[in-house]
């Protein structure tokens, strides 16, 4: 048996997945166990960079999937080692985006515009670091603009690419309703996002791939546009919480923060003193799921702008999303 194995079971099974899939799951690291370890105990402590280049030694033999990261990410995350977890996400999470981004674009510009954008370019093998993903994320951007033009690239790039299902928001749609204005549910929706971040600074559970601490949570209690946003009557301004929110509180240089903000594995790796050698213009992806939020509780297909992004050189993802003119209405 690995270690905790009967607590992993449970955590697969609180998580739906099947029978099968939970014994495949601990198989996986039954072999990476095997492979790297001289005593199945010493799974528990078996370094980031021998697990690291495991997957690559099952990537360039081509046996690696989403599962195997799924099984090694849930368990470290269970047993509190958040550097394999937080750095096996951003394994997974760059999975599928890129040909989902061309799936959306053949359905918005044809087929010819698609294969147009997409000529030459090789999309990473599941599993790839996300360092193997800059560049040709830089190409899809660059083709895409040029395709298109900057205008309708911001429209394409800016949607649910990542799939996230409404219904979690449609609870907070209620609480929308319910108000006597949007600036009254905004202040709510951030004192209950503050509350939720707040819980897993207690307990010491990550929060996506986020560590929270206390002085994160102080430091999103006193800005409103950190996960909720801000009125000005036309617009709500947003900005996103930095990847590594801990990292960027402690940074010493803008590089630094700059570093600790960025969310996108295909992006991330780019970063330099300047700003990036990934376009700008790929921001208006993370655009897309600010913007989700507030389609969903508006109803409404909303307009967002980026105002400042990490790969522009700034120290923030910053956002403006157009206020409907149905919501502007509701509350006079």
């Amino acid at each position: 048996m690995i270690p905790k194995e009967n607590e992993f079971k449970d955590l697969c099974h609180k998580r739906g997945l099947s029978y099968q899939e939970i014994e495949m799951a601990v198989q996986e690291l039954q072999m990476l166990s095997n492979k790297l370890c001289s005593e199945i105990s010493n799974l528990e402590i078996l370094s980031l960079d021998k697990i690291e280049s495991y997957i690559d030694e099952r990537t360039k033999s081509g046996t690696a999937n989403e599962a195997m990261l799924i099984a090694y990410i849930r368990y470290y995350s269970m047993i509190k080692r958040d550097d394999v977890s937080i750095r096996l996400l951003s394994y997974l999470n760059p999975i599928g985006i890129l040909p989902a981004m061309a799936e959306h674009l053949e359905e918005l510009e044809g087929k010819k515009v698609r294969e147009k954008v997409m000529e030459n370019l090789k999309i990473p093998p599941i599993a790839s670091k996300p360092e193997d993903y800059p560049t040709v994320t830089s190409a899809f951007t660059k083709n895409l603009e040029k395709e298109v033009g900057t205008v309708k690239a911001q429209q394409i790039l800016a949607w649910n690419v990542h799939g996230i299902p409404a219904e979690p928001w449609l609870k907070e749609k209620k609480e929308f309703l319910k108000a006597t204005s949007l600036e009254q549910w905004l202040k709510n929706l951030h004192d209950r996002r503050v509350a939720e971040i707040e819980k897993h600074a207690i307990d010491g559970t990550l929060w996506f791939e986020q560590k929270i601490t206390m002085r994160v949570v102080d430091y999103v209690r006193n800005n409103q546009e950190i996960l909720s946003g801000v009125s000005d009557g036309r617009y709500i301004y947003a900005t996103k919480i930095p990847f590594n929110p801990d990292g960027f509180l402690s940074a010493s240089s803008d590089f630094e923060k700059r570093k600790y903000a960025c969310h996108c594995p295909l992006a991330a790796s780019s970063l330099n003193e300047k700003g990036a050698d990934t376009p700008p213009l790929w921001c208006y992806c993370s655009a897309g799921f600010e913007k989700f939020i507030f389609d969903t509780v508006f109803d409404f297909d909303t307009k967002i702008e980026v105002l400042e992004s990490v790969l522009a050189g700034d120290i923030r993802c910053r956002f403006r999303i157009e206020i409907p003119e149905t919501v502007r209405k509701r509350f006079l």
